[in-house]
């Protein structure tokens, strides 16, 4: 595998991500970077740069679904309600 298909494999994990995050599905299985790479090809430079910026901002928002997931389940969880009071109009 080369530098062109490890783009193309993140590139197509960020797609995964997005639609995960929209639909709630499972996005995608970890990912690891091949060791035998070797140094990245100049005219590829940009096209990674592009990918890491993505995979950075990817980040932020699935951190920022986290949170919000995590602030609904503790919201759900606290008593919100005062309790019930009966009136007797029976008298």
């Amino acid at each position: 595998m080369g530098w062109s298909e490890v783009l193309d494999d993140i590139e197509r994990r960020l797609t995964d991500v997005k639609r995960g995050l929209r639909t709630g599905e499972p996005a995608t299985t970890p990912f690891t970077l091949p060791e035998d790479l070797g140094p990245l090809p100049v005219q590829l430079r940009l096209r990674a740069q592009r990918a890491l910026r993505a995979t950075e901002a990817m980040q932020a928002d699935v951190e920022e679904a986290r949170d919000r997931i995590a602030d609904a389940l503790r919201r759900g969880r606290a008593t919100t309600r005062e309790p019930a009071a009966y009136v007797d109009t029976r008298i």
